[in-house]
């Protein structure tokens, strides 16, 4: 009977088959972290989205001395207090005073120009998006140049 070689090169078809299954393990554990952060990374382009419009609409304001308000609203005070409390990022005393804050600054409403009920992020953003592009067509804006 002949004896193996004691010094073998390569692997053996079970190692393969370890390393196979430690790299689908690896992988599996991988693809559910990225699905679960798929959510907060399509909230930091909805929000990044919403600053650079709004940066745009600030700037607009000031280069042609036409202010828009817009205020945006909670679906309704306990979905913005459920809001709050499941962030997990703030105590109960900072929880209260923003929910006074809110409703406070919900009294000032008659001076906005736009109000935004931010039921959905989506719609949100559209109809802000919206506010700004009729803003930029209002005619009161436009500029006419002078001819020759």
């Amino acid at each position: 009977m002949r004896q193996r070689p004691t010094s073998a090169h390569g692997f053996t078809l079970i190692e393969l088959a370890i390393v196979v299954a430690i790299m689908a393990a690896l992988a599996a554990i991988a693809w559910s972290n990225i699905w679960r952060l798929r959510p907060r990374a399509q909230l930091a382009d909805a929000s990044s989205e919403l600053v650079a419009l709004v940066h745009g609409a600030r700037q607009h304001a000031l280069a042609t001395g036409n202010d828009v308000a817009v205020m945006v609203f909670p679906p309704s005070w306990g979905e913005l207090e459920r809001r709050l409390r499941d962030r997990r990022t703030e105590d109960e005393t900072t929880i209260a005073r923003r929910l006074t804050r809110a409703r406070d600054e919900a009294d000032a409403l008659p001076e906005y120009d736009y109000w935004i009920r931010n039921a959905d992020r989506e719609e949100s953003v559209a109809l802000l998006t919206a506010i700004v592009a009729a803003e930029r067509a209002r005619v009161s804006r436009i500029v006419v140049e002078a001819g020759p």
